[in-house]
């Protein structure tokens, strides 16, 4: 039994990314900052990549999350 506790950790990682998705990192983003400090920016475009590839997103509540989980789309 000892042997296989190992795999708890892969069959963990395989089961969130089958759930909540896989990790992506911002790689590009447009915003609006009203000429204040970098708090008071609203994103309006943001561009991910990761394992599914380049994403587009376009956040509802102008927060853009240097990294975001996103499911696969097959």
């Amino acid at each position: 039994m000892r042997y296989f506790i190992w795999l708890i950790v892969p069959l963990g990682l395989y089961a969130v990314s089958q759930t909540q998705g896989t990790p992506h990192m911002r790689w590009s983003y447009r915003y609006v900052d009203n000429g204040a400090s970098m708090t008071n920016r609203y994103y309006t475009h943001c561009t991910y990549v990761g394992f599914s590839g380049v994403i587009q997103f376009h956040p509802v509540n102008g927060d853009c999350p240097f990294v975001q989980l996103f499911k696969n789309e097959e």
